[in-house]
């Protein structure tokens, strides 16, 4: 019976990471303007930010339930729009728009997360044994 938990829940990750495949995350999109989450101010805020030819298509665009900080999720039509977008996040790091600041992150599970987060700790930490993950809820052995 576990191993058949542990399978469906490993099914169920597989599923939810391949569902969150062409989805981003846009750090320091500011709350105030009322349009500031719809899928055409999401498409021009990246194609500013990016310099890109065309507005990417975007299905959805919607802010998260997160505290402040809240980041923009968003869903692109394209993969290889997302791909572009990623790569083209990763050489600026923050990307800095009018007076605002931005960040653009792949959309990633917690699990994932919290494996990414492990591992990056471990290489700049290695001397610190037994750190905290970013999460209570992550199964992962440290």
């Amino acid at each position: 019976m576990s191993a058949q938990l542990i399978n469906l829940d490993n099914k169920r990750e597989d599923l939810e990471a391949r569902s969150r495949r062409n989805n981003i995350r846009i750090l320091g999109v500011p709350e105030d303007s009322t349009n500031s989450s719809t899928t055409a101010a999401a498409s021009a805020l990246l194609k500013e930010a990016f310099k890109l030819d065309e507005e990417s298509l975007l299905d959805r665009a919607r802010l998260s339930l997160q505290p402040k900080p809240k980041p923009s999720a968003s869903s692109l039509h394209y993969h290889t729009d997302c791909v572009n977008i990623l790569r083209r996040a990763r050489a600026q790091q923050r990307i800095r728009i009018r007076d605002v600041v931005i960040s653009v992150f792949p959309d990633l599970t917690v699990k994932t997360a919290c494996a990414h987060t492990s591992f990056t700790l471990h290489f700049k930490f290695p001397q610190v044994n037994g750190y905290l993950c970013c999460c209570e809820v992550c199964e992962l052995e440290h």
